[in-house]
């Protein structure tokens, strides 16, 4: 159970992460500066839900899940086909 709720909050954190980014491509404008904040504190706390039983597993599935989120989020645009941005 904790586990899944550990994916969840890392996939929520690592897409504010992204979209705090100026260089990102799904909103016109980048979130402002304390999104990225809250981004990293809830990816902490992604990371200690996903090492609540053995710590060496969990910090390998937020690794992996970081990787595969931050690799996957900049194709949203293409898949979707929107003219400029999903928000408009």
């Amino acid at each position: 159970m904790f586990k899944q709720i550990g994916i969840l909050i890392t996939i929520l954190g690592a897409i504010f992460i992204y979209l705090s980014h100026n260089n990102q491509n799904l909103l016109k404008i980048a979130l402002k500066p304390r999104w990225k904040y809250l981004g990293i504190i809830t990816l902490l706390i992604g990371l200690k839900f996903l090492c609540s039983n053995q710590i060496i597993i969990g910090v390998f599935m937020w690794l992996i899940c970081l990787s595969v989120i931050l690799s996957f989020i900049p194709f949203i645009q293409v898949i979707f086909k929107n003219d400029k941005s999903i928000v408009d």
